[in-house]
């Protein structure tokens, strides 16, 4: 790409550096030249695999649990896989990472018209004449059919199944604006843009409502119609595809598996990213025109790679939480103490000049953003040619992938993605944390995925949300968007967008690239904004604990952070709706609902089923029902907790995940609701000894009666630096006082006032103008390997 273009046109450039295979449009339709499978002539079975020979093509099913199988076309008979050994120099990475299954009983019954392979699970039928396929549970439920047999052109081959009555469809990868598919038709392809209805990160998967999920084991673009029937394909002469059985929870976790789980990010993941060049504002002569070229067009002040170390001070002068900057985010921008640029040296390389790259400059920014409890991360430049000095002397810990690993086909992109990640983990002891666009299936486990180069707005907001949360259906969960975008923006759409992504599970601005320029750090538009987005993020900075439990979920099960409404609720229609589309869930217990038109009212907030919390007032609402005319000033997101959620927070005040010491007062917020509970999750939060045992659990449990009991239970496993105990804060929304409260059967002592109750170490007391009445309990350090349980009677 090249640099000194003008930003719609660098993104128009990148477009064409992926490659030309990858940016046709591809929507394929049945032609005179399809070839539609025959008749079975010859059935083979060994072991959990089974061979169905038809003409010159062979079908081969392989189980690989009694839940997940696989489909596999080969039309002359011979068998190809993509994720085979490529030739030496080709890019290396494998969709498909998990290839241990233990065997799986598969009984074969034979009939006079069909075949029928049988799990505990699932029932794979197979009709004799012509071969075709359907999916029932062993109850008989049919899960799906065939339309008509397997499809191939000399180029394509597709899959058409009949659609149920009221069958939904999830998946797809990133698809900006849209969640979910039916009457739609998705390109499983990206095409170089980032906006509405673009699609910047697909993926070959998707799941259905009727209790099923399909990962299409190819490295090529395709076409997915969810109309009747359902019609996919891709640009390929051979049909390759993995089934999963089951609801959207367990495809996910499936999938995941064979795939690759989502990584856990470090810590410093989960917190506020910070992007910019810092290494430009140098003018040169462009040896063919003469013409001058200038470094990063936005902004003609010199910098280099020590400036940011003034914005990190910036952080800690505004009293604003952050956790990692990337110093050199800009294309062909290298890091120094010098503004100087150099002829690039690599005849393919997309820049004409690339900054200079000095390893000790380097390092000592590094050292000064530690200083300020602050990551730092550099963009790959044009390759990963120096990750044992950047990462292992100089200490960087995240990686953006942009040019690096650019290449003819997503198994290019793929590779880079492991090759960041492992590179952070093979020079250091820290785990891989990296983010990449027009990723593909597998890169959930080594990156996340962001939505590219748009510009900021009220109505940007409005099409990333669907593309966020509905990433998340392809077992994407970090998914992302530059915060008032990199282009455009203003103070309003900064706030609006910096609210609701600080409950997306990764998130961070970039700076440099805003004509007339300004940076996109939360101070730039001064108060009240700068005030409004420090609430936010300090909000983000307390949730940590609670996010990094469900980062740990995300990573055993693929299940995202954040999530659709049918991941929580699959069977409410309206989950699936308009109101659902811009609108999601954070783990079980939160529902946000973005701002994105000008104004102060919210309309069509849709609450499903529960009763609901407004989390500003304390409001209770009974779901399901759609609100109108909700006010939301500014300063205010339209934010609902769920009744009976346990929400584990860091301290209040803190700026960085390193001002909470192991041994500190954890806070657990608390809506009483029956019966509930929340399993807690902590380790050292860098290092990667979870992998090997080092981490341990908490499940807090909460029973509301006539009283209120919370139970904290024993934090159980081991790891390095684990506190040997800590002293909790509990507050419970419970709208009344209790006469008592006991920790352990022995009373605590009530206070009489929130400012006694502050200064004291522990003790009791409510708050009945708190959010509808508020109990806050501090208690005294309890040991991590006993429980203890607070009660409060009424």
């Amino acid at each position: 790409m090249n640099r000194f273009l003008q930003p719609k046109l660098v993104k128009r450039c990148f477009a064409v550096v992926l490659g030309a295979a990858l940016i046709v449009p591809f929507a394929p339709a049945a032609s005179a030249a399809d070839t539609t499978i025959g008749a079975v002539s010859n059935v083979e079975t060994n072991g959990s695999t089974t061979t169905f020979t038809a003409g010159s093509a062979k079908v081969r099913v392989v189980f690989q649990r009694d839940d997940v199988f696989r489909i596999w076309l080969a039309p002359t008979g011979t068998f190809t896989d993509p994720n085979d050994d490529p030739a030496p120099g080709q890019p290396n990475a494998d969709m498909v990472v998990k290839r241990d299954y233990p065997a799986v009983p598969v009984t074969r019954v034979d009939l006079a018209d069909r075949y029928e392979l049988r799990t505990a699970k699932a029932v794979l039928t197979a009709n004799r004449n012509p071969l075709r396929f359907s999916l029932s549970t062993p109850d008989g439920r049919q899960i799906w059919s065939e339309a008509k047999g397997l499809t191939w052109t000399g180029s394509s081959a597709s899959q058409s199944l009949s659609r149920g009555a009221t069958e939904q469809y999830l998946g797809g990868g990133m698809q900006n604006g849209r969640f979910s598919h039916r009457d739609q038709t998705l390109k499983i392809l990206p095409e170089g843009e980032w906006e509405d209805g673009d699609a910047p990160n697909p993926s070959p998967y998707y799941m259905s409502s009727a209790g099923y999920g399909v990962f299409r084991n190819t490295f090529t673009e395709g076409s997915y119609a969810f109309t009747e029937p359902v019609r996919t394909t891709h640009k390929e002469n051979r049909f390759d595809a993995y089934y999963f059985v089951g609801d959207y929870k367990t495809s996910l976790d499936r999938y995941t598996e064979l795939t690759g789980r989502p990584f856990l990010p470090p810590i410093y993941g989960l917190e506020y990213g910070d992007s910019d060049c810092y290494n430009r504002g140098h003018y040169l002569k462009d040896p063919d025109t003469a013409n001058d070229w200038k470094v990063q067009g936005a902004n003609t002040a010199k910098q280099t790679t020590a400036d940011a170390v003034t914005v990190a001070q910036k952080f800690v002068d505004n009293d604003m939480p952050r956790g990692w900057m990337l110093v050199n985010d800009d294309y062909g921008c290298g890091y120094s103490n010098t503004t100087d640029y150099v002829q690039n040296p690599d005849p393919n390389g997309v820049e004409k000049y690339i900054g200079t790259r000095d390893v000790t400059a380097l390092t000592s920014a590094g050292d000064e953003l530690r200083k300020r409890g602050i990551q730092m991360g550099l963009w790959t430049e044009s390759k990963l040619d120096k990750q044992p000095e950047e990462v292992g002397k100089a200490g960087v810990r995240v990686r953006k992938l942009d040019v690096a690993w650019v290449g003819a086909g997503y198994r290019w992109g793929l590779t880079g993605c492991d090759e960041a990640y492992k590179g952070i983990e093979n020079n250091s002891d820290a785990r891989g944390y990296s983010w990449m666009v027009s990723s593909w299936a597998g890169a959930q486990r080594c990156a996340v995925q962001w939505t590219g180069d748009h510009s900021g707005s009220l109505g940007a907001i409005k099409w990333q949300i669907p593309a966020i949360h509905g990433s998340g259906n392809s077992g994407m969960a970090y998914t992302a968007g530059d915060v008032d975008g990199i282009f455009g923006g203003s103070s309003e759409s900064y706030v609006r967008d910096m609210q609701w992504k600080v409950f997306t599970p990764a998130f961070m601005t970039m700076s440099g690239w805003q004509k007339p320029a300004y940076a996109k750090q939360p101070w730039s538009f001064g108060d009240p904004y700068t005030s409004i987005n420090r609430k936010y993020l300090k909000l983000r900075e307390r949730l940590l604990p609670y996010l990094y439990s469900y980062a740990a979920k995300a990573n055993a099960t693929g299940v995202p952070i954040a999530r659709s409404l049918p991941l929580e609720y699959p069977d409410d229609a309206k989950a699936y709706g308009d109101a659902a589309k811009y609108e999601f869930m954070v783990g079980s217990e939160f529902l946000v609902a973005p701002m994105f038109d000008a104004g102060s009212t919210k309309n069509n907030i849709y609450l499903p089923k529960g009763q609901w919390i407004d989390y500003w007032s304390g409001d209770k609402i009974e779901g399901p029902v759609t609100i109108n005319g909700y006010n939301a000033p500014l300063d205010k997101l339209p934010l609902f907790v769920k009744a009976g959620s346990v929400v584990p927070m860091y301290k209040a005040g803190i700026n960085n995940h390193s001002e909470q010491a192991p041994g500190d007062r954890l806070t657990v917020d608390v809506y009483p609701s029956g019966a509930t509970t929340f399993d807690r999750y902590e380790d050292d939060g860098v290092t990667r000894a979870h992998r090997t045992g080092g981490s341990a659990t908490q499940k807090i449990s909460v029973l509301a009666d006539k009283d209120i009991a919370v139970n904290l239970g024993a934090v159980n496993g081991d790891y390095a630096g684990k506190p040997a105990g800590r002293p909790y804060e509990l507050t419970i929304h419970s709208g009344s006082a209790p006469g008592v409260v006991t920790l352990g059967g022995q009373q605590l002592s009530k206070l009489g006032s929130k400012a006694a109750y502050d200064a004291a170490s522990t003790g009791w007391f409510f708050d009945q103008t708190d959010r509808g009445g508020v109990l806050y309990v501090k208690t005294p350090s309890v040991a991590s390997g006993q429980s203890a349980v607070v009660t409060a009677t009424r």
